[in-house]
């Protein structure tokens, strides 16, 4: 099935048309002029094997802008907008397997209702020579056909029909997605096919097919921009130019696998998150009962005690049945990712991996530009969809223009928990969660000549590896590459309750399920001092290595601004509706290369505009430029800084 987009037109196209439109204008009045009766039908049935493009195909023909109006059917026959003259449904001619090309609406049916943002419009058939619907319609023909652009969400051209001084006139809708099809008895008491349609289809899926399992489709129904046509949707990550040659990253990459490797035991779990969770829980029981043993000698051990066992214990399943995230974790969520993971729960156990699910949409706001939403209700917990762009050093991106870096997602999400725990050492952390939990520190300092290595841009493809991690976009609203967001958390060990909440210790159940708040335990160490140690930076803030720390910067960040995913499209809101979680998934699984998964926090009906909170922080004190809010909350902070 072909499909255009109005980026695709050229000046060679426009020229086409007119001369093509000059063309047949020309001969209907030589028919007129010979007292040829229906000239405008004879002109097409002379000219249109010569002039109508071949073949058909759903979505805006080159050449034709929103707008353009017609003198008469003949002239949108002849340029292949809608060549069935006599029928206001224009289908494929042999099979219809596929949907309709286009509708003209011209208020022949009764039942026809305009609601100015969407309209229902009758199908075809059951009239009399009257004008008077005289038995029912059935699904067949154009009807059926405009049911398969409904099942396949394919879009439909749409054409209304108008007086203009008398005489009438065709004006170009636009596409339009059918949202709902259905029977229902007419006005005049006859069974009638309808369907309902919504303009402002711009694009039928941006992806191309790179999403596998829903389109991306693109709406604007506000003013009249068009998608940068330079952007290109990709749904994996991709290296900047020559970064996935350099040696250096390379082995700081390796390495950091083979720090996670060993601290999930891959050797034993063979990269099976559920697994992994049941090890952990494990070793959270014998946490529990040590802390039991000395709760007479320390504060953080009565602290522990205090609590219900079955909320401090690792849950064996991150999503539940519905795949639903059951509650944040600051210290990241470990997927399913084994040769042997096949079973059920195995499979539920890859939300992130299995990459987006749900219907969504880009769509053109009132004020803030594009912005996405979903065509259907979006439960509590679910994954909505991973940030993903090209990889570059974080050197690289804080050289970039101003302008350039309105799209960054800088790699830092664990690097804050990090600093937090060396901050308030493990004492001040251990009551929170226990440190065997907690993923192994960077072997740092990362070597010099890549922390200021410079890249161009890129080209070269990270296999199987996803989407990011915090982030500085702003979606169109436009940061510097020296603030950077750290997904609501802030810069403590706290985690952010799904959705940008707050940084506190205590979880938010987003599916609705989860423990209670003692589990959302960001980075806490462990039991004692002596069994602390993460990533060999020592038990104690006394052996914390603060000097390192200070200067510890992550080492990658996403650029998504000429390459990348629906979420570079998501707007920031002070009061949002998604949250981001850290989790380690296909073939990213370390602290400097992981996915950030974009859950919803609470129910969230259809068509409302999914928002997070950037949650920008400066750094070093540059980038100090005004930012406006634009959200609309009634508690909006007013600025993004």
């Amino acid at each position: 099935m072909t499909t255009s987009t109005l980026e695709e037109s050229s000046d060679e196209d426009f020229a086409r048309v007119r001369s093509t439109l000059e063309r047949y204008r020309q001969h209907v009045q030589e028919l007129i002029t010979q007292k040829q009766s229906k000239p405008d039908m004879v002109a097409y049935k002379e000219l249109g094997p010569q002039l109508t493009p071949s073949p058909d195909r759903h979505g805006h023909l080159p050449g034709i802008r929103v707008g353009d109006s017609f003198n008469s059917r003949g002239e949108m026959a002849i340029l292949g907008l809608h060549r069935q003259i006599l029928r206001g449904i224009f289908m494929p001619p042999k099979t219809l397997t596929v949907g309709a090309y286009a509708i003209v609406l011209s208020g022949v049916y009764t039942d026809d209702e305009d609601q100015g943002d969407c309209f229902w419009y009758t199908g075809e058939g059951g009239l009399g020579n009257n004008g008077q619907q005289v038995k029912d319609q059935e699904f067949t023909n154009g009807n059926l056909a405009l049911r398969r652009s409904f099942e396949q969400k394919t879009p439909v051209r749409v054409f209304r029909g108008s007086k203009v001084k008398g005489a009438l006139k065709y004006t170009y809708e636009g596409l339009y997605k059918v949202m709902e099809v259905k029977r229902e008895v007419s006005k005049q008491g006859w069974l009638l096919e309808s369907l309902k349609g919504r303009p402002g289809l711009l694009i039928q899926d941006i992806s191309r097919g790179v999403e596998p399992r829903v389109p991306v489709p693109v709406f604007n129904e506000v003013n009249a921009l068009v998608m940068d046509p330079d952007f290109e949707y990709i749904s994996d990550y991709v290296w900047a130019d020559g970064l996935d040659q350099d040696p250096l990253l390379i082995k700081v990459i390796a390495e950091e696998d083979h720090r996670m490797r060993s601290h999930t035991m891959y050797f034993l779990h063979e990269g099976c998150g559920i697994a992994f969770n049941a090890w952990m829980r494990q070793a959270d029981q014998r946490w529990y009962q040590r802390a039991q043993e000395c709760a007479h000698e320390y504060e953080w051990a009565a602290s522990v005690t205090a609590q219900s066992p079955m909320n401090l214990m690792t849950p064996l399943e991150s999503y539940n049945e519905e795949g639903l995230l059951l509650l944040t974790e600051s210290c990241g969520i470990h997927e399913c990712g084994g040769v042997n993971c096949t079973s059920s729960t195995c499979m539920r156990n890859m939300q992130v991996t299995q990459g987006i699910k749900m219907p969504l949409e880009i769509f053109m706001t009132k004020q803030k530009g594009w912005g996405v939403r979903c065509a259907e209700a979006v439960p509590s917990g679910t994954f909505v969809c991973s940030y993903v762009g090209e990889l570059m050093t974080e050197a690289a991106a804080s050289g970039l223009e101003q302008g350039a870096d309105h799209y960054l997602f800088s790699l830092d999400f664990f690097m804050y928990l990090f600093k937090e725990l060396h901050l308030r050492g493990f004492d001040g952390l251990e009551r929170e969660v226990p440190a065997h939990r907690v993923p192994p520190h960077p072997a740092l300092p990362f070597p010099v000549a890549l922390m200021e290595a410079s890249y161009r841009d890129s080209t070269s493809h990270v296999g199987g590896m996803g989407p990011t991690a915090s982030t500085s976009h702003v979606g169109g609203m436009g940061p510097t590459a020296s603030t950077s967001h750290v997904g609501g958390m802030g810069p403590t060990a706290s985690t952010s309750h799904v959705g940008g909440m707050g940084p506190t210790a205590s979880t938010s159940h987003v599916g609705g399920m989860g423990p209670t708040a003692s589990t959302s335990h960001v980075g806490g160490m462990g039991p004692t001092a002596s069994t602390s140690h993460v990533g060999g930076m020592g038990p104690t803030a006394s052996t914390s290595h603060v000097g390192v720390l200070n200067d510890f910067r992550p080492l990658l960040t996403v650029n998504a601004e000429k390459r990348g995913n629906i979420a570079r499209f998501i707007n920031h809101s002070c009061n949002g509706n998604l949250a981001i979680q850290g989790v380690f998934a296909r073939q990213a699984r370390s602290v400097v290369l992981y996915y950030i998964g974009l859950f919803a926090v609470r129910d969230i009906p259809a068509m409302t505009e999914l928002t997070y909170d950037y949650g920008y922080q400066i750094q070093g004190g540059k980038g100090e430029r005004g930012m406006l809010c634009n959200c609309g909350e009634p508690a909006c902070r007013g600025s993004l800084l």
